[in-house]
């Protein structure tokens, strides 16, 4: 309402200005109950718009320390017709363009396809380059090759056996979305924020407060998919291209499928305080867009997640650096896997061990925190944490490096058996025999671990020290532990021995959406960003909002993953395949048993 008074209003003669002022406490008491948790009286208040910022500072300041308080100006929001920037323009008319081509595209699509019922001339198009161009950008196209989901009797053997990943890919990205939805509350338009310092107390907080083992899973998954899919290509033909040309396939096709939709993200976040305003926006604007305005290219170099925290254009994209940054480095392995595999196994051990090593005597030595406590109050401590060691690659390098190793194991296991693990549609005594006994110890072991993994920060949660051993020993080899349960679960998926298990990852609904998994990931943040700037009123910090808003931001990052994927993600994908391998004839079974694994590899995050 405050906003919207204009200089046509009965008693109003100016615009009027929304600020949000705040005042502090100074009691000693109340500091150190609270520690570095943010806190104090925030105020709006309706004021001409006239008024400078630096008298309004002056003028709340000199009253608060009448009463004691320390006073501030937070910032201020008028209702104004916004001036486009030029990069806005850029970034308007380059999705204007993006979503034309896919209508047009569409359009002539569905036409063509109707017409070369009878016309030869529309059949020749569709065959021909501009055909292929038309399905590049075409919605139809491109949503039936989103929910294609082959029939059973249809599907390779890997492709059955691997089945299991898409569960895990989606249930995994929902954890982190309810991890995000406690984590992003807007603490200064919260009713009692003390409520969420309680939530540790709680052992089932765990599954929501340490939702970190998800981001393991990702890693694991890239990494089993990288040294199985590298060591097929070597065996379809692998020695028919030199090695650079391999070492520019690797890097340069995966940089620009994990670049392009994270770089559409990070256009589309600049355009939404066009979009969106709210009574924080003014608060928000610096840290959350100015950011991205500055650093958009560290995202592009993925490189963000080695900036301050608060320097970082959109935070969770420090995942996308770091899985890319260990890419980097980790492709050398799959390589000699290839060539040396005892070399090979011998390093990744090496770095398994030495990575894990660092992280303990790191986590030991200052004191860390064995994961992020956000529910205690020592924010100062869970940053420097977080800055330190979980934003940088290396203490998440065990999880690649155990996927490399089961992704090798399974594709070797499958050669000695003498098994086509790519073609066969028929052939099932290749599997690993695990006799009974060994499976009730590997499932016992391997759920005791995750429970271990998940449940252990309890003690930390609810307000133990985390100075001790026991604190290093977790931040420095958890990771690797779960990555271990990763592994069995694969293996009894991979040779039949996960039963319903197996039945509910490999749930045919589950493809589709595991395919939309990274762009939801990259959207579901800003989404929760969104919520936080446009708060009118106090947001209650109650479980049932809470889990709501998670359903709800699940279903619509997934919407609009979609979109993106329409508009950018499946585009970009089949003209880096033309790039790269050409058009392809048909009659060419080879590489079409060889896309088949590709198809597999999108497991990204």
């Amino acid at each position: 309402k405050c906003i919207n008074m204009n200089k046509y209003s009965l008693f109003v003669f100016a615009l009027q200005s929304f600020c949000i002022f705040q005042a502090s406490l100074d009691l000693q008491v109340f500091l150190e109950s609270n520690q570095d948790m943010s806190h104090g009286l925030r105020i709006g208040v309706c004021v001409p718009s006239a008024c400078p910022s630096d008298d309004l500072s002056l003028l709340v300041n000199s009253v608060a320390m009448d009463f004691g308080l320390t006073g501030s100006l937070r910032g201020c929001v008028v209702k104004q017709k916004p001036m486009l920037k030029v990069y806005e323009k850029v970034l308007m008319c380059f999705l204007s363009l993006l979503v034309s081509f896919v209508i047009v595209a569409s359009a002539l699509d569905v036409y063509l396809k109707r017409a070369g019922r009878k016309s030869d001339l529309a059949k020749s198009i569709t065959a021909g380059a501009t055909g292929f161009y038309i399905e590049t950008f075409s919605a139809v196209t491109n949503t039936k090759r989103l929910l294609h989901v082959p029939d059973k009797k249809d599907m390779t053997t890997i492709q059955k056996r691997l089945a299991f990943f898409h569960g895990v890919r989606f249930i995994s990205s929902c954890w982190i979305i309810l991890g995000h939805g406690y984590l992003t509350i807007e603490p200064s338009a919260t009713g009692e924020l003390k409520r969420a310092m309680e939530f540790g107390r709680s052992w089932l907080w765990c599954l929501v407060g340490n939702a970190y083992p998800a981001v393991q899973t990702f890693l694991y998954m890239s990494g089993f998919l990288l040294a199985y899919n590298y060591l097929q290509f070597e065996k379809i033909k692998g020695a028919r291209m030199p090695l650079h040309q391999k070492i520019v396939m690797l890097l340069l096709r995966r940089y620009i499928r994990v670049t392009a939709p994270l770089m559409f993200v990070v256009g589309c976040w600049l355009l939404v305080p066009l979009m969106f305003d709210g009574p924080l926006q003014v608060e928000h604007y610096g840290p959350f867009f100015e950011t991205c305005q500055r650093n958009w290219w560290k995202v592009l170099l993925h490189i963000n997640n080695l900036s301050d925290f608060f320097d970082m254009c959109l935070q969770h994209t420090w995942y996308v650096g770091v899985d890319w940054q260990i890419y980097m480095v980790i492709w050398v392995i799959p390589v000699l896997m290839a060539r040396r595999p005892s070399l090979a196994l011998s390093i990744s051990t090496a770095l398994i061990a030495v990575t894990s090593t660092i992280v303990f005597l790191q986590a030991y030595v200052n004191s860390y925190q064995p994961v992020s406590l956000y529910t205690q109050p020592y924010i100062t401590a869970t940053m420097a944490m977080m800055k330190a060691i979980y934003y940088r690659p290396h203490p998440h390098v065990a999880s690649y490096v155990v996927g490399l190793i089961m992704g090798y194991y399974i594709f070797t296991k499958g050669l000695r058996s003498g098994s086509q693990m790519v073609t066969s549609r028929s052939k099932e005594d290749d599997r690993t025999t695990i006799k009974k006994s060994l499976r009730y110890f590997g499932w016992t072991t391997s759920i005791a671990v995750a429970l271990a993994v998940i449940f252990v920060p309890y003690k930390w949660f609810s307000g133990a020290p985390w100075n001790g051993l026991d604190s290093a020993m977790y931040a420095g080899y958890s990771k690797f532990a779960w990555s271990l349960t990763l592994c069995w679960l694969t293996l009894v998926c991979v040779n039949g021995y996960a039963g319903p298990v197996n039945a509910l990852l490999s749930w045919r609904p589950l493809i589709p959406l595991s395919r939309l998994t990274y762009g939801a990931y990259l959207i579901h943040s800003p989404l929760y960003l969104v919520r936080a700037g446009i708060l009118r009123e106090r947001f209650s910090i109650q479980h049932y909002h809470l889990v709501m808003e998670f359903f709800g931001c699940v279903t619509m990052a997934y919407m609009l993953s979609y979109v993106m994927y329409l508009v950018c993600e499946a585009p970009v994908a089949r003209l880096e395949k033309l790039a790269f391998e050409g058009r392809r004839n048909p009659q060419d079974t080879s590489m079409r048993q060889g896309d088949e694994i590709n198809r597999i590899e999108r497991v990204r995050l």
